[in-house]
């Protein structure tokens, strides 16, 4: 992708068009500016099923939660079920590659399930007809650690918990003074006091 000063963002391939509304660096309301001869890429969108599918599909958006984007998703969402192609409506299945980070249900609603860590995945469309969308997203962990203060003398407790954690989570912890190692935990509970 090369971005004009002015903002427009240059197309010269069938999968630059491919890119549009599934990739972040391409949104759906940007300025596309054609770069290869018009019959070249207007040649390879006839030749490509799935181009036609993307175009189809252009304005297929996800219901995502208020602050949330494609690349930090952190709350529900919902996804249209079904879609107007032409005069046909068409009603539309969706997968995740990664099961464990979304739960699609059947009325459209997406939960965002606890992760770990920051986890990519993709989210894809398929239409009773074949057509496909895929939008690759990123969901934004919810896991934090919490420390009831900031200090804490010798002999003196500190409260400790992970906020938002699964109830499967195990963690190792160490309590390091002045860089050395004076205690070390193997699977610790989500909450607990420790000396």
């Amino acid at each position: 992708m090369i971005a004009h000063a002015e903002g427009e963002i240059i197309i010269s391939t069938a999968e630059d068009l491919q890119k549009i509304g599934t990739d972040a660096a391409y949104p759906l309301s940007g300025d596309y500016v054609l770069s290869a001869e018009i019959d070249n890429v207007a040649k390879q969108c006839a030749e490509s099923e799935v181009i036609e599918g993307i175009l189809a599909l252009s304005g297929l958006s996800l219901g995502l939660a208020d602050g949330d984007a494609l690349s930090a998703i952190s709350g529900d969402f919902t996804v249209p079920m079904s879609i107007q192609i032409g005069e046909t409506a068409e009603s539309i299945t969706w997968s995740c590659d990664n099961p464990d980070v979304l739960s699609i249900g059947a009325d459209g609603t997406v939960t965002v399930n606890n992760v770990y860590a920051d986890t990519s995945c993709t989210l894809t469309a398929a239409t009773s007809s074949g057509k496909m969308k895929k939008f690759k997203i990123t969901v934004v962990t919810k896991v934090a650690l919490k420390i009831n203060q900031e200090y804490s003398a010798v002999g003196e407790k500190l409260t400790v918990s992970m906020v938002n954690a699964p109830e499967d989570m195990r963690c190792i912890y160490e309590w390091k003074v002045a860089g050395i190692l004076k205690s070390t935990g193997k699977d610790s509970r989500q909450q607990g006091r420790y000396p």
